[in-house]
């Protein structure tokens, strides 16, 4: 390994489709951009209160952000003005995404709506879904999430509260053609978004947390085959938090919760967070961190570069 880079921001990432740009927030209101080239800050600005996603333009010149109640910024990218703002349907949702051409990005939200924003007019529709907040009913929407690699919108569907049966449904991302179809039933329990679900180059994964395996699927979710989870994972007062496999497939990245069951030993107000990064083929350990509040994973330069984000900073590596 060689030196790791510690940068600002952290909680969820965005890397532009080029791995031109890495984008970076803190817990308020900071936006941070990165050039993954030499690694240092192309410009920062304060938006909206307690943004959570953002999305760069396919031109690079508009960031798009959202935060915790739904609301969107744009902001133009050369000088860091906020050109407009919108409420949106006032519900916290997913990570969003431009179109092609740039002038609209399509947004999700969890009450399981697709809607369009109009990046002139700032103004929204809502493509499918439910007009109105969708309270407490049944079959819900338990996840959404575009897929970059196959241009994909999936969305998971529970019959129930907590563990669930149901189903994944897919539409392309045209936006003049929004139009979920299921393509494939879960009769014991539906992929847990929460734990384990990565939308790779070529397959998707998720985890079976009874047989403690990957699951390796085609991207019409037919699966391909299982991956069991390395052993060394498996320890006494331990959990797993979450798993991430890196996009080209070569690596997968895991959060473990370690504790002491008779004292709840506590590192900075949590549990004792480890990760670990296997070699995906071979399950052997290539790399373990220590860093606490770890929230989210990815890597880039055909996964030569590690991307680590926290709640407290980020952390940039190569292997």
């Amino acid at each position: 390994m060689r030196k790791i880079k510690k940068i600002k921001g952290g909680f969820s990432l965005f890397v532009t489709e080029d791995e031109k740009y890495l984008v970076t927030t803190n817990s308020r209101n900071s936006v941070y951009v990165y050039d993954l080239k030499t690694r240092k800050l192309k410009f920062q600005t304060k938006t909206l209160s307690n943004v959570s996603k953002k999305v760069v333009s396919p031109d690079r010149k508009v960031l798009a952000v959202k935060n915790t109640c739904g609301h969107m910024a744009l902001i133009l990218m050369e000088t860091g003005e906020e050109i407009g703002r919108t409420k949106m349907e006032e519900r916290e949702g997913g990570q969003m995404t431009f179109t092609s051409d740039g002038k609209f990005v399509i947004d999700f939200d969890r009450d399981g709506r697709t809607m369009i924003l109009n990046c002139e007019t700032m103004s929204h529709e809502i493509l499918d879904g439910p007009s109105k907040r969708y309270v407490s009913e049944l079959p819900r929407v338990a996840h959404m999430q575009y897929d970059r690699y196959s241009n994909q919108i999936y969305k998971i569907i529970a019959d129930s509260f907590g563990c669930s049966v149901g189903r994944i449904m897919v539409s392309s991302l045209d936006p003049n053609n929004i139009d979920y179809k299921v393509i494939r039933e879960f009769p014991d329990k539906i992929p847990d978004f929460l734990y384990g679900f990565s939308l790779c180059k070529a397959h998707n994964y998720y985890v079976d947390k009874q047989t403690k395996e990957f699951v390796v699927t085609d991207k019409q979710f037919k699966e391909v085959k299982r991956i069991k989870l390395p052993k060394q994972i498996d320890k006494d007062n331990s959990q797993i938090y979450k798993m991430w496999v890196s996009p080209c497939e070569r690596y997968m990245f895991i959060i473990m919760l370690h504790y002491d069951i008779n004292e709840f030993t506590q590192k900075k107000d949590n549990f004792l967070h480890f990760s670990y990064l296997f070699d995906l083929d071979t399950m052997e350990l290539v790399q373990e961190f220590d860093y606490p509040y770890t929230s989210d994973f990815t890597m880039i330069n055909e996964d030569k570069t590690f991307i680590i984000s926290t709640w407290e900073g980020t952390y940039i590596g190569d292997i």
